[in-house]
């Protein structure tokens, strides 16, 4: 119940220019941020963010650094053990290599047994509704124990 009242007082969040609202949000620490993704690629996938905006990795200090990697890979299990089926994890750092919001992310992406991966450009794919987003953020929020700092 904590965790709830800890994310209502966090009505948006920034990631690059897009304002994140806390429904979306299921991962808030001092240094990090876990979105679900508006357009995911497979059910599941899910991008682990710097709380500090910065485009690339390389921005970065060795702290954040450090609390982002050993989210994604907290995350990364339990998505794992969730859905039954093993992770990608992307990053595309900087334009060249594909990165569309210059806000550093990190892409956790559920790969299912049958090898299955329907990809379709971003643009193709359908953003989810509000609902959704906030149901599978609520599912994923009582996971991961919160932080209690909030700038």
């Amino acid at each position: 119940m904590a965790q709830k009242s800890l994310l209502a007082n966090v009505f948006t969040w920034k990631f690059g220019t897009i304002d994140i609202p806390a429904y979306e949000i299921f991962l808030l620490r001092k240094n990090v941020v876990g979105l679900v993704n508006i357009k995911p690629i497979t059910p599941g996938h899910v991008l682990v963010c710097p709380r500090r905006s910065v485009a690339r990795l390389q921005d970065l200090t060795e702290i954040e650094t450090v609390d982002l990697w050993l989210s994604v890979t907290e995350v990364h299990k339990v998505i794992e053990d969730l859905l039954k089926c093993t992770c990608s994890i992307a990053v595309q750092d900087g334009p060249d290599a594909g990165q569309t919001v210059m806000h550093a992310h990190i892409h956790i992406v559920p790969q299912f047994k049958d090898g299955s991966l329907n990809v379709t450009e971003s643009e193709e794919r359908e953003p989810r509704s509000e609902a959704e987003m906030s149901e599978e953020a609520s599912r994923l929020r009582e996971y991961f124990e919160q932080s209690t700092y909030i700038q």
